[in-house]
């Protein structure tokens, strides 16, 4: 009893330490990914990164390379509307656009704005003194190998395009001088959709996005960072809520063919009242299933009289228990 209660404990003891590093191996691997930026994408300082309330940090915008950045910002202020009408006063300032608005609930509204990057500094500067900032968070992503890798295929195509042109003045037939101009529609068309990527690259790049959460004051809460425990808690009432919902399918599923399932009865049921009535009628006996019943019955027939052919064939196998076994190995009698 002892021994079994020790081992219980000890499988016990194994399972927690596993949890514990399957929860420090995933906080390791949180952590070195911040926000689902890769390292190539990352072109700020961890002092940029994360600002909490400070609002004196600025944003190292670079000219060399092209970065789409992405500012996260929490306000609180008094007057909501008054702040609201200087963000956009500030925003037409610098020239860029608001792209979406929304009122969540009381107190809590959300604006995303589009502004040059090269006014970037002076737009957050600018809203940043509307209210009290909370909470503040910028991402980057670098898309400059993508630019430089479609600029070098465009002009690849374009290098392509004027052999071709080359080749269509030297042709000398009909059928040559129209594959050529066929192949050099192809290749322009594959330049016109280059030169929109490299615009839209650059619009990115010249325009970052600015989204704001301004709250009224006193309704702004900090979220707080889940314990291991309450993770753990999540993830299994998560996975009851789960459950749930397959059986609530399945019942769904149930409710929906139930009424298909009521139209069959109710037709069989209607065909064996038609069917009794008739053989009253003509009176005969009344026998639904009689073609399956006499199936059934013969099919037992035939499998009886298998068996029976079967015994009767292992029984003539058998030996004669009066005849020996071996006649040959048989005694001979003594000569005299």
């Amino acid at each position: 009893m002892k021994s079994k209660v020790f081992r219980i404990l000890l499988v016990v003891l194994l399972l927690f330490a596993m949890l514990s590093a399957f929860a420090a191996c995933s906080a390791k691997a949180g952590s070195s990914d911040i926000d689902g930026t890769s390292a190539p994408e990352m072109h700020l300082s961890m002092a940029n990164k994360s600002l909490g309330a400070d609002s004196t940090s600025r944003i190292i915008v670079t000219e060399d390379r092209l970065i789409v950045y992405t500012v996260d910002i929490a306000l609180t202020a008094e007057d909501h509307t008054a702040s609201a009408k200087k963000m956009r006063e500030a925003l037409t300032t610098v020239g860029g656009y608001e792209s979406h608005s929304d009122e969540h609930s009381a107190g809590v509204y959300e604006y995303s704005f589009r502004v040059p990057t090269v006014k970037l500094n002076d737009f957050l500067s600018e809203i940043e003194g509307t209210g009290k900032v909370e909470r503040k968070e910028v991402s980057t992503v670098d898309i400059t190998d993508r630019y430089v890798n479609a600029q070098s295929e465009k002009e690849a195509l374009e290098f392509k395009k004027a052999t071709l042109e080359a080749l269509l003045a030297e042709a000398t037939t009909f059928a040559e001088k129209v594959d050529i101009t066929e192949r050099i529609l192809d290749v322009s068309r594959q330049i016109d959709n280059y030169s929109k990527v490299l615009t839209d690259y650059k619009k990115e790049a010249d325009y970052s996005t600015v989204n704001v959460t301004l709250y009224s004051e006193g309704d702004y809460e900090e979220e707080e960072k889940a314990s291991y425990w309450e993770k753990l808690g999540e993830v299994f009432f998560g996975s009851g809520k789960s459950i749930g919902v397959v059986f609530g399918g399945i019942l769904t599923v149930l409710v929906a063919v139930l009424p298909y399932f009521a139209l069959i009865a109710a037709g069989f049921g209607l065909y064996v009242l038609v069917k009794f009535i008739v053989c009253r009628i003509r009176k005969v006996p009344f026998t639904l299933f009689k073609k399956l019943r006499d199936y059934r019955a013969k099919r037992k027939a035939e499998e009886a009289a298998a068996e029976q052919a079967l015994k009767a064939k292992a029984a003539k196998a058998l030996p004669n228990p009066e005849l020996p076994v071996n006649p040959s190995a048989e005694k001979e009698e003594p000569k005299e």
